[in-house]
């Protein structure tokens, strides 16, 4: 398991868009879902894909206390009361199931095969 932040956060929108969820945090990082039908609850109940966008739009407000990325690519976000959602990779293994963006550019991407490519923050302008 890779930690990718322990630092508490708190959800403060969640877009719901034509073929994609974006949620925001109070600290700027950014996480995009673009299969849904690789999400779970943290008990491993699979959450319907047409369920997937209201689930995720009821954890406006939450604290996310930690996001974790384990092998085969499934990002899990443990929340305030220790539940967890867990967005795993595309099954099909067609297409990057999520992205993870935090503020200083470090950058997480679920690739089609499950890997998961990490980039770390741009050099600082000179």
């Amino acid at each position: 398991m890779t930690s990718i932040t322990d630092r508490s956060q708190t959800i403060s929108e969640v877009v719901i868009e034509p073929y994609r969820i974006v949620i925001r945090t109070d600290l700027d990082w950014t996480v995009v879902l673009e299969v849904y039908d690789a999400v779970r609850s943290g008990e491993g109940a699979v959450i319907p894909p047409d369920e997937v966008p209201s689930t995720l739009e009821s954890l406006t407000g939450r604290s996310v206390d930690r996001m974790t990325v384990d092998h085969p690519g499934t990002l899990s976000l443990t929340l305030d009361d220790r539940s967890r959602i867990d967005i795993g990779s595309d099954p099909t293994g067609r297409y990057e199931a999520w992205s993870v963006v935090a503020p200083d550019g470090i950058r997480a991407v679920s690739m089609p095969d499950g890997e998961v490519a990490f980039w770390d923050p741009p050099p600082a302008p000179q």
